[in-house]
């Protein structure tokens, strides 16, 4: 896929199903990395000043 920044600025015909669908790999990606910052910040002993 290509660079959004670049895709939006390009007077290029954009199809929309590429550029908006088919997301569901990011997604799980996103979530993943959403619920382990969530499992690190809720551990005992996790020191916000520290990290």
């Amino acid at each position: 896929m290509a660079d959004l920044r670049a895709l939006f600025s390009s007077n290029d015909p954009v199809d929309s199903a590429e550029a908006f669908t088919n997301r569901e790999h990011q997604w799980s990606l996103v979530a993943a990395a959403v619920e382990e910052h969530l499992r690190t910040v809720a551990a005992p002993g996790f020191d916000v000043e520290a990290a």
